[in-house]
């Protein structure tokens, strides 16, 4: 059996992960809905806080230790295999792995944010694409409507593939405004890939400033339903 949750990916570093993720828990939150979070790698970590952890916070309150959903922090801002060798710390798997399944242990689902995109260096052996396929988890690829989107959605895709990854589908952030040209960007996307769009979220969105308004904006650009159903009620 499958299991339930989903795997936060993205073409790139600062496409919108963090925020997919934490309005996606809000969501479920919303709906009673039991899941753990984990944030496996975090770096640029420069205090005792973790960003994406306190983002995170801003939209659901955390069920677990904050050590727990977030296992592994390095220092400089940078993938994680150079961050680790700079502290001379290297990365060890079985960590996440075991954050992993003592989630799974305590919540009927995960749901877990990756860093950077999927082809980032977690160790010397297992890149973002290898972790999401020993969940077991359905990936959703957050991507952005900017030039270049189409061949870094399907590069992304086509590297989950090769790793035999199920794909949710896609989620765009950062749409200044919904227009012929998005409506094309993500038809071509979804012909050349065959992978769903599971809807965006748009700048104007960024700018609220509550969170519980963010998500009721959310509501109307999701498919919700759809991304709620790879969780179990």
């Amino acid at each position: 059996m499958r299991a339930k949750g989903l795997f936060i990916t993205g073409t790139h570093t600062g496409v919108g992960k963090t925020r997919v993720t934490a309005i996606i828990g809000a969501l479920l939150r919303k709906q009673g809905i039991d899941f753990g979070v984990s944030k496996p790698v975090h770096t640029g970590v420069k205090g005792r806080t973790c960003p994406d952890l306190e983002e995170y916070k801003r939209f659901f309150s955390l069920s677990d230790p904050d050590a727990l959903v977030c296992p592994v922090r390095l220092k400089a801002p940078q993938a994680p295999t150079i961050a680790s060798a700079l502290e001379k710390s290297p990365v060890m798997i079985e960590t996440i792995d075991t954050s992993l399944y003592i989630l799974r242990q305590q919540h009927v689902n995960v749901l877990v944010e990756g860093i950077g995109g999927v082809l980032v260096p977690l160790t010397q052996k297992v890149t973002v694409a290898d972790l999401i396929k020993r969940t077991g988890l359905f990936a959703v690829v957050v991507a952005s409507p900017q030039l270049g989107t189409i061949n870094h959605t399907c590069l992304t895709i086509e590297a989950l593939r090769n790793r035999k990854v199920p794909i949710a589908g896609v989620v765009f952030n950062k749409v200044a405004v919904t227009s012929v040209v998005f409506d094309m960007i993500v038809q071509e996307i979804t012909r050349m890939t065959r992978v769903p769009c599971l809807g965006y979220l748009g700048t104007h969105q960024k700018r609220m400033s509550t969170s519980g308004a963010i998500v009721r904006a959310a509501l109307h650009t999701l498919q919700v339903k759809q991304i709620i159903s790879f969780f179990k009620k």
